[in-house]
Formats: structure tokens, C-alpha cells, sequence
């Protein structure tokens, strides 16, 4: 995978349309280094140019350290499931779906960027309070994050990043500090007039979006199952927020059970993650209510793989 976005995007494109004759894969399992700059780079490009169908399930982790045998350095790789245009006579078809539990609680009032720079993989910038002078600071954050009693000393806050363009989009940046002058946030990609909201891991969040998920699940199911069209699904994977324990502790395989009990002797495979990619839901999320979501935070990505004969 070359480092630039556009070539990423380009590569996936083009082997799509050689084997199913199609530019938009089925599904896309995506890894990334250095807070996602590729990745987020190249999904916005998608969404922007409307270069992928909605259909396509995109998951994976953005922040990540990964093995690859391409021979080159690589910022970004992706594992790419496209239909094949020729395959023989009594070959099935396999469909892919994804399902996210959110964990993110929005905390204090909207704030537009007013100046942003980076450096290629973190971003200074400095946020005014919509129909005020008032600026986002440090203390503000903090004292925000740990209004609430009970939350961890080592909580991890995020700016959710309302972007305005063709296509409106949503993404998640960790909070890391501030200087004189700036907060200083991983990854790249804001630029100036996006609007701004905190945001904090929540337990109350996150349990209830699993249970969401957990009936999404079964009614994905029952659809499944029903029908003159039987589809079995085979197998699954979850991209799971280091984050989570923290907030949903004492409940082992909490984030697993929705889909080990609506699946139960199904195989499930996972991988603990710094920041979760999800997109094509087989239900539409509060996060996709703020727009198109691909990057999150603190949250659970499903992927769920079936076929029929």
C-alpha cells in the first residue's frame, strides 16, 4: 500500500473492477500506523466523491502496528472481499455486514474550529464557542470529563469533528493537551469552520448500545432465516477499544455477547484496537445520525459474514 491516500483509494478501486467488474468492493478490512492519517484521508476522499457505494462494509483499526508481505514500507493496508464476475456454476454467495456499539457521551456545548495546523499526524487547533468569544481550553475539558464521580483517572477524552463539505462526515480525534495557545489532538483531516463537541467514555453509553446492538443482531437474524432465501452466517469479527474494560468492567465478554448469543457455536475472532473504523451498518446508529461516522473511539465494530448456497 503506497503512503498516499489517493493511491490507497486507487489500488482498492482498481482491483475491485478487475475481478467483479464493479468499482465498490462487498467489504474492506483496513489497518493503519500514526492515528490513522491515511485511513482518514482516504475515507474522506470516498465520501466526498461519492467513490464508494454505501453498500460496501468497511472495518478495521486506524492506529495500529501491522505485518504485510508487499515488499515496501507501508502507513495503511487493506484486505479487500470482492464478487467474482466469473465464478463457476454452484459457488454460493457470501454477504457482509457491521454493527457498532458506541461509548461516547457528548459533554458541554459546540465550538467552531477557528484556526488548525498539523504536523502530517497531529493537529493544534484553537476553538470558539458558537455565538460567543469564549475559547475551548484545557481546564474546561477536564473539568467537564470528570464531572461525573466514579470516572478513571487515566480517561481518555475526544473531539468529534463535524466536517461541512459535499458530503457532511463525522470523526473522532483524541485529546492529548494544550500549549499556550492550542489543543493538541491526534490524526489530521480538521480544518477551519468544522464544528466541535467533546466527548468522554460512559458506561450507562456503552451498555445500552450493546444491548441495541445485541437486538439488531437478532433481528438481523430472524431476516436471515426466513424466506424462501436461507443465509448462514459462518463466522464474525470484532474490533474491540482497548478503552472498553475500563467502562464496562466486571461484565466478562460483555462486548462479544451480542453476537455469541444470537450466534452461539458460530465462530468469532477479534482484536483489541486504539481506534475502531466502521461503516455500513445493518441498522443506522446514533453516530450516523451525526453524519457519515467512520472513525470512532470507545467503541465495538461487528463484522458479521454469511452465505447462501
Amino acid at each position: 500500500m503506497y503512503q498516499k491516500p489517493s493511491q490507497f483509494v486507487k489500488e482498492i478501486t482498481a482491483f475491485s473492477t478487475s475481478i467483479s467488474g464493479c468499482i465498490s468492493p462487498a467489504a474492506i478490512i483496513m489497518f493503519s500506523k500514526h492515528q490513522g492519517c491515511v485511513v482518514t484521508a482516504a475515507m474522506e476522499k470516498m465520501g466526498a466523491y461519492n467513490i464508494m457505494s454505501p453498500e460496501t462494509v468497511i472495518v478495521g483499526d486506524y492506529q495500529c502496528q501491522f505485518q504485510h508481505t508487499i515488499g515496501r514500507n507501508c502507513d495503511a493496508v487493506a484486505l479487500v472481499f470482492v464478487m467474482d464476475r466469473n465464478k463457476p456454476l454452484g459457488i454460493g454467495e457470501t454477504q457482509f455486514h457491521a454493527a457498532l456499539s458506541s461509548g461516547l457521551l457528548p459533554i458541554g456545548h459546540a465550538y467552531k474550529v477557528t484556526r488548525v495546523k498539523d504536523n502530517g499526524f497531529q493537529t493544534w487547533l484553537i476553538a470558539r464557542r458558537e455565538g460567543s468569544h469564549e475559547l475551548l481550553d484545557a481546564n474546561t475539558i477536564w473539568n467537564l470529563a470528570y464531572e461525573d464521580p466514579g470516572v478513571p483517572i487515566e480517561l481518555r477524552v475526544y473531539f468529534g469533528l463535524e466536517k461541512d463539505g459535499r458530503m457532511t462526515s463525522f470523526a473522532f480525534h483524541e485529546f492529548f493537551g494544550d500549549n499556550a495557545e492550542s489543543l493538541r489532538v491526534g490524526g489530521i483531516g480538521i480544518k477551519k469552520g468544522d464544528t466541535l463537541r467533546v466527548y468522554r467514555p460512559d458506561s450507562t453509553t456503552a451498555l445500552s448500545s450493546i444491548a441495541n446492538v445485541s437486538n439488531q443482531m437478532r433481528t438481523f437474524k430472524q431476516g436471515r432465516t426466513s424466506g424462501g432465501d436461507k443465509w448462514e452466517v459462518f463466522g464474525g469479527l470484532i474490533f474491540n477499544s482497548c478503552d472498553r474494560g475500563k467502562f464496562v468492567h466486571g461484565q466478562p465478554n460483555v462486548d462479544s455477547s451480542p453476537f455469541l448469543d444470537n450466534f452461539p457455536g458460530v465462530t468469532l475472532g477479534g482484536t483489541f484496537c486504539f481506534g475502531e473504523v466502521g461503516r455500513g451498518y445493518i441498522k443506522e446508529s446514533q453516530e450516523q445520525k451525526l453524519g457519515h461516522c467512520c472513525l470512532h473511539a470507545s467503541s465495538a465494530v461487528y463484522l458479521i459474514m454469511s452465505y447462501r448456497p
